[in-house]
């Protein structure tokens, strides 16, 4: 017994002594974002590389020795000192250069798309994709903070569509597949809205469950842009006057309001607004505007 605790002891004692002689080296993966990943590396090893970090709107190129990816980073090389290693990115968007325009493009599985557009006054635009792609489209202000997103407003079925009021100044576009396994061509459709002529605005408050039903007269045959205005979350569905669904929209308008634009005949339809579900409540303006030809 004795022997067996001296000797216990003994090894105990070298593991500590050994172990108070190791030395280690901070390595420090800066994302480029404002984050980092730090790794305790000892000294003569090699730093791991860690999984690839992503940032939404940029491609990631690998982990360089510095910020201006000269050279890329050698994960075999040993680390003797405190060492920095910068991720290297492309930064994905393409500029657009004035605002009524037809971009054809093709999207590969899991990639995003970014297009770049400057606004010189306040304008309302539509902005859509058209082709057999599904895609999935996000409006970003300057700073890239999501103003829109949607799936398939513009023909519910694969490709999105927004009409959104623009304050001067740079913003960004973002396109991507459905899912990550979407590829394919597509046209990305940009279009200032025309001159609108008020034909009526009705100032409505939803109640949970309940939606309401207007008349709607066209008199002069034309395109109407139908939607709502307001912080309640809107569902809206254009009927002709024997009830018959014609259109229906989610979130083409900003802020969870729908948005419809027809090319009506002369005759009478009705318009139905409700809420995005059964609990929402909450005031609206209904608004019906004609395209001035």
């Amino acid at each position: 017994m004795k022997k067996f605790a001296l000797l216990s002891i003994a090894t105990i004692s070298v593991l500590l002594f050994s172990g108070c002689g190791l030395s280690t080296n901070e390595v420090t993966f800066d994302i480029g974002d404002g984050t980092t990943i730090v790794q305790d590396v000892a000294e003569g090893e090699t730093a791991t590389a860690p999984s690839d970090p992503e940032v939404l709107g940029f491609e990631f190129l690998g982990w360089f020795t510095d910020v201006e990816m000269t050279e890329e980073f050698d994960f075999s090389s040993e680390i003797n000192e405190a060492t920095v290693i910068y991720a290297g990115w492309q930064y994905l968007f393409t500029p657009l250069t004035g605002i009524t325009q037809t971009v054809m493009d093709e999207i590969s599985a899991g990639d995003q798309l970014w297009y770049r557009i400057n606004v010189p006054e306040a304008m309302r635009l539509s902005i859509y994709t058209t082709g057999n792609t599904d895609t999935y489209g996000y409006i970003l202000d300057e700073d890239e903070n999501i103003i829109e997103e949607d799936d398939d407003s513009f023909d519910f079925d694969k490709n999105f569509q927004f009409v959104v009021d623009f304050e001067p100044g740079i913003h960004y576009i973002a396109v991507e597949g459905y899912d990550e396994t979407t590829a394919g061509t597509f046209n990305l459709e940009i279009r200032e809205v025309p001159e609108l002529l008020s034909v009526s605005a009705i100032d409505d408050m939803l109640e949970a469950g309940n939606a309401w039903v207007y008349d709607f007269e066209v008199t002069t045959a034309g395109t109407f842009h139908i939607y709502t205005a307001g912080d309640t979350d809107t569902y809206g569905y254009l009927m002709d006057d024997m009830d018959n669904i014609l259109l229906e929209d989610d979130d083409m308008g900003s802020g969870g309001n729908f948005y419809i634009i027809a090319t009506l005949g002369v005759g009478s339809y009705q318009i139905q607004v409700e809420g995005y579900d059964e609990t929402t409540v909450g005031a609206y303006s209904i608004i019906v505007d004609q395209e001035v030809e």
